[in-house]
């Protein structure tokens, strides 16, 4: 009776050494140290490529495309019976309707070598013409940091281009971008672990952010915080950071994070006014650590 007594008191204290803790794992880590670690983490990367699914709310497409058009659709290209055409034959995408809202829609394949080395290919974007549908925009700030080159698919050469004509965002569709915003956020706002999700059958932690929409967020003095954004880029920056502050009652006030339990990178983010997805950046395909300057 004594050896029964033993044998179950050995194997409850068993249990317990093995079951709990996968029943505690949850409770081992805050919201705020999940973000940490993410920001660890990154510096550990040295360059990645994903594809980068972005979605935004109502934003205006004639103008950007307008834009777009008048900086890329120059004489060289115009030269090309092709590009011509395709030019004449202009026709906006029908955007998407969810609820009576009007989303617009991309698709950039993405390369990054740090500090500062990034190549998209543009798959599909309501923003630009169809003409640039397939183009490369290649910005080496290991190089030249005041230009970047954009190849067109009609084209067998690149076009030089300086650093500073408005791109928007697209080169930083990257997560240093998304490490700056997040440190940001980080000090800001409120911090929350909600269950667990699978996205792309990835295990992920997720992170909501609430922000209280009548204070203003401090934006960092990135000259001094981060030495590997170059400087023509930094004007950009703070432009896309300083979303988070447009006028009231208007602006952001809960981000979501869906980050990789496995690699603390981001996998997922979504931006909402007033329960309202307005913003999201879905990365797929990613490859971490395989990518060199032979790449660009």
């Amino acid at each position: 009776m004594e050896r029964n007594k033993k044998f179950l008191f050995l194997t409850f204290l068993l249990l317990l050494y093995f079951l709990f803790p996968f029943c505690d794992a949850r409770a081992e880590k805050t919201a705020d140290e999940v973000l940490e670690q993410v920001i660890s983490a990154y510096k550990n990367i040295r360059s990645y490529k994903y594809v980068n699914e972005q979605v935004d709310l109502d934003k205006p497409i004639s103008e950007r495309e307008q834009k777009a058009k008048d900086k890329y659709s120059d004489s060289a290209i115009e030269s090309i019976p092709a590009a011509r055409r395709e030019l004449k034959k202009k026709i906006d995408p029908e955007p998407e309707k969810e609820d009576k809202l009007i989303y617009r829609k991309g698709s950039y394949k993405y390369k990054f070598l740090k500090p500062y080395d990034v190549q998209v290919e543009i798959l599909y974007s309501d923003y630009v013409p169809n003409l640039l549908k397939n183009s490369k925009l290649t910005y080496r700030s290991s190089k030249n940091s005041n230009v970047f080159y954009f190849k067109h698919k009609f084209l067998p050469f690149s076009i030089k281009r300086s650093a500073k004509d408005d791109v928007g965002d697209i080169f930083l569709m990257n997560w240093t971008y998304e490490i700056e915003e997040m440190k940001m956020l980080k000090r800001a706002g409120k911090l929350e672990l909600l269950e667990d999700e699978t996205l792309d059958d990835n295990l992920c932690y997720v992170v909501r952010v609430t922000l209280d929409p009548n204070i203003d967020l401090l934006l960092p003095d990135l000259a001094v915080e981060n030495s590997d954004i170059p400087e023509e880029m930094l004007k950009e920056f703070k432009l896309r950071l300083n979303v988070y502050n447009t006028e009231k009652p208007d602006r952001i006030d809960k981000v979501i994070y869906w980050i990789d339990k496995s690699g603390f990178f981001i996998r997922q983010k979504e931006r909402y006014k007033k329960e309202k997805m307005v913003h999201r950046r879905h990365f797929k395909d990613i490859e971490i650590n395989k990518i060199t300057e032979k790449d660009f």
